[in-house]
């Protein structure tokens, strides 16, 4: 009686037990999945964190240049500055010099501006000296008179015909130009007024008149 087994129970307990195992093989294979599906997200993860680590990494690199240059555009802005001043401070410094130069300029144009008009007019009396001394030679050759050249703006001036007795006696000087005025080098025989009759040719530039005034002078001394 006691090893009587009822065949519906061990057939119900069998299924039971398949049941059973069906249930923990579903269950096993289901935690499998989920663990590769946990494994799969956890390495998607590890990825996605390797990338945003590497993507953290390069922006830390790119600010850390982004200081440097901004550090080293400051240090060049600063640069800058200070040669903007030393140049700004060197430009007070020539300004003055240069305003001195301007002056000087100036006074120089003018300067020479004022020596090319009076050697101008020098050259203006100097022709009409020539143009009158042409006009006295043409005359006075015909009173015996004689012209040479001594040397630069010196010329000679040798009378003859004046003395009666003798009418190839000489009466001569010099006369030079020397600083824009005229000065008698040589007279002979000496003739006591000279320097009233210079004073008045250096006045008038009439040398005609000066010439003739000689050999009236010249003419007296007989």
């Amino acid at each position: 009686m006691d090893n009587f087994v009822d065949p519906p129970l061990d057939q119900h307990l069998e299924a039971a037990d398949r049941a059973v195992a069906e249930w923990a093989e579903m269950e096993k294979r289901q935690c499998d999945d989920a663990q590769r599906a946990c494994a799969a997200d956890v390495s998607k993860d590890e990825q996605e964190l390797r990338s945003l680590m590497q993507r953290r990494a390069h922006l830390l690199a790119s600010v850390k240049e982004a200081d440097g240059s901004r550090e080293q555009q400051k240090r060049m802005i600063h640069g800058s500055e200070h040669e903007v001043r030393a140049l700004q401070t060197e430009i007070l410094k020539v300004e003055p010099a240069v305003d001195r130069l301007k002056s000087r300029e100036k006074l120089h144009v003018g300067n020479l501006t004022k020596f090319n008009q009076e050697r101008e007019k020098a050259a203006q009396t100097h022709q009409s000296v020539v143009d009158e001394l042409m006009k006295g030679i043409h005359m006075y050759q015909k009173l015996g008179l004689g012209i040479t050249e001594v040397g630069e703006n010196h010329l000679g001036f040798v009378f003859t015909q004046i003395d009666p007795s003798n009418h190839d006696r000489e009466f001569s000087f010099s006369l030079r130009v020397h600083q824009d005025a005229f000065v008698v080098e040589t007279c002979s025989p000496e003739v006591a007024d000279v320097p009233a009759l210079l004073d008045a040719l250096n006045s008038t530039n009439n040398i005609s008149f000066f010439v003739r005034s000689m050999r009236q002078r010249f003419k007296s001394l007989i």
